[in-house]
């Protein structure tokens, strides 16, 4: 009972110390003391890293007294996402190889909204969600081991069956076979998805498994990303996140990808001018949206 005794020790503490620093903080406001703003949005942000009173507050301290601003003039400076680590950094080749087989994909986790898994590659392969498969899309079903295989190409994405039970809206599928935007991929016997293209000026598509398998780790959709992704309230856009007041753009720029918004945005903790570059880890906040990246 010490240790529970402890612990609530601890919250009680916590807790008055975040309502002392909320006070300060409301009294620094009112007088635009910014710098003291800054430093106890700061300290707040460790007690209760979502407080959104605090975050506000951070950014508005940072735009007065100009403490830290990702430029976007100085994105060539970033570090690039993925790659091959350097010498001094002392990684295997075999550790390297596998950073950047992860950095091919990623789990994009917006706050109220949900969960996808987001495929960089040009080509990806759905098969079995079993021990030791390699594959883009792993799906709890009774599927083959490598199923199916999608590619992008400039005139759009093909559907290539690789040894296992394929059909397009119906149709049995023996050969690779050009997808249109609203048309139903069923695998096996049971496992269906349903393949959209809703931006007409983008090349990515979303898959959405509507027979109700999950996929591993599980998304709500999965994001076949080209040059970029749109995140936001319009219905045509590749996540549809209705109650967000604006669109925000990921896209990709050579082996690097940023995040972009019409609105001051706060990547990792620091503030950018409306686009900063992100990573597997990151977390993103704006005005009305919270997102984060979890590499898989």
């Amino acid at each position: 009972m010490s240790l529970i005794d402890d612990k609530r020790q601890i919250c009680r503490e916590r807790t008055e110390r975040a309502r002392v620093l909320t006070e300060q903080l409301h009294a620094a406001v009112a007088v635009a003391e910014w710098t003291k703003v800054a430093a106890l949005a700061s300290e707040l942000l460790e007690i209760s890293p979502e407080n959104r009173v605090a975050r506000d507050a951070r950014k508005r301290a940072w735009d007065k007294v100009g403490a830290p601003v990702g430029d976007s003039r100085r994105l060539a400076e970033t570090q690039h996402w993925g790659g091959t680590p350097s010498a001094t950094q002392s990684k295997s080749v075999a550790t390297a190889d596998v950073e950047t087989k992860r950095a091919a994909r990623f789990m994009l986790w917006i706050d109220a909204v949900g969960g996808y898994l987001v495929c960089l590659g040009d080509e990806i392969v759905i098969g079995q969600a079993a021990p030791g498969a390699k594959v883009d899309v792993p799906i709890q079903a009774d599927v083959s081991r490598k199923h199916a295989k999608v590619v992008r190409h400039k005139e759009g994405y093909v559907l290539e069956p690789l040894g296992g039970k394929v059909a397009v809206d119906g149709k049995p599928v023996n050969e690779p076979v050009l997808l249109a935007d609203g048309q139903e991929i069923a695998l096996g016997d049971a496992v269906k998805m349903l393949f959209r293209k809703p931006h007409v000026l983008s090349s990515s598509a979303r898959l959405e498994i509507v027979s109700g398998h999950r996929t591993l780790p599980h998304a709500d959709a999965v994001i076949l990303m080209g040059e970029s992704c749109v995140l936001g309230p319009k219905w045509q856009n590749h996540v549809v996140c209705r109650e967000w007041t604006a669109d925000v753009v990921l896209y990709r720029s050579d082996d690097r990808v940023i995040c972009r918004a019409m609105e001051s945005v706060e990547i990792d903790g620091k503030l950018h001018d409306g686009r900063g570059p992100v990573r597997p880890g990151s977390h993103v906040v704006g005005g009305d949206f919270s997102f984060s990246l979890e590499a898989v």
